[in-house]
């Protein structure tokens, strides 16, 4: 994690590997690479969700990364 942001690698076993997917706000995919850059709010906790998908368009199971964001005791 880097000021408001935090850099996740994603890595995959699935046969056939085409790409992996995170999904956005509402239930459908989009692809993204293998590293993902992705805003924080310094004030929550987040999930975000990925799964990886096939060359035959066989999506795997959704995986969760969760973020929780302190605040500064200054």
């Amino acid at each position: 994690m880097e000021g408001n942001k935090a850099r996740v690698f994603l890595r995959s076993c699935t046969p056939n590997f085409r790409t992996f997917q995170r999904r956005g706000d509402g239930r459908t995919g989009r692809d993204c690479g293998e590293e993902v850059e992705i805003p924080l709010d310094s004030r929550a906790r987040m999930r975000f969700a990925f799964r990886a998908v096939s060359l035959f368009e066989g999506d795997g199971p959704e995986q969760y990364v969760e973020i929780a964001c302190q605040p500064d005791n200054h």
